[in-house]
């Protein structure tokens, strides 16, 4: 599935200090999501968004509620959860942070208003990518978290194009974090994504899609998803009080 080997809890990986969790979800959710959002009426959703893309359109909010936040909201607590098993969430990351005191309080039975926290989805659409070349710039999310969904993959998906103009990771996602500099790892490629492949990362991690060249004419279509990670009780760090005796996350 993926290119580099990198540390890993569960099912998140960590090439460098970001998490990326990696996950996979039923056929039968990736049909519904493209029958949905290949419906005519959709809203275009490209007005707004960096990529260069044949077509991208918004999936309704009745629609996520109902197919997709369910399923969708318990791979976010799972990502959370390793995130916070390798020691990447503490008091310097309050959104997360809190939403893992919120869950951990809850389990032991203790007062959670003052540290009322919920993950919600504030967008979704889909990405209709065609050869040509389409691609997605580098670019990071207005979010918390991000999400990628693999919904349809051309055969050949990142082999070398015998065009005019070849190159390597032809239609992949990566990521990019830091310098290059020697022994670190600053870029990322999900070498050998499969259809249902879920990833999420942090919002404001860089990534970007290859020009997408494909000499069969077949599609690449994923779905974007963002999280908001809110509470009651995150504020800026100078501001913030901590009761250390309230549990913390593992």
């Amino acid at each position: 599935m993926m290119q580099q080997k990198a540390a890993a809890v569960g099912n998140t990986i960590f090439p460098f200090g970001p998490g990326i969790y990696a996950n996979r979800l039923e056929e039968q959710l990736v049909q519904d999501i493209l029958e949905h959002a290949r419906q005519e009426q959709r809203d275009d959703a490209k007005k707004g968004l960096v990529g260069q893309l044949a077509r991208e359109v918004w999936l309704t909010s009745e629609f996520v509620k109902e197919k997709l936040e369910k399923v969708l909201l318990w791979n976010v607590e799972q990502y959370l959860e390793e995130c916070s098993a390798a020691g990447r969430i503490g008091p310097s990351t309050p959104f997360a942070y809190n939403v893992m005191r919120h869950r951990q309080m809850k389990e032991q039975g203790l007062d959670t208003s003052p540290a009322n926290a919920e993950c919600r989805i504030t967008s979704a659409w889909v990405n209709f990518t065609k050869p040509g070349p389409d691609f997605n710039p580098p670019h990071v999310h207005n979010s918390d978290l991000s999400s990628v969904l693999y919904l349809e993959l051309p055969d050949k998906m990142g082999s070398l194009y015998s065009g005019e103009t070849p190159w390597q990771n032809n239609g992949l996602t990566t990521f990019l974090c830091g310098n290059a500099a020697p022994f670190s790892c600053s870029e990322f490629v999900i070498g050998k994504p499969v259809t249902g492949l879920l990833l999420i990362f942090p919002a404001n991690l860089v990534h970007f899609v290859m020009p997408f060249m494909n000499e069969s004419g077949e599609h690449r279509t994923t779905a974007s998803i963002n999280f908001q990670l809110s509470s009651e009780t995150t504020v800026p760090p100078w501001r913030r009080n901590y009761d250390w005796e309230l549990p913390h996350p593992r």
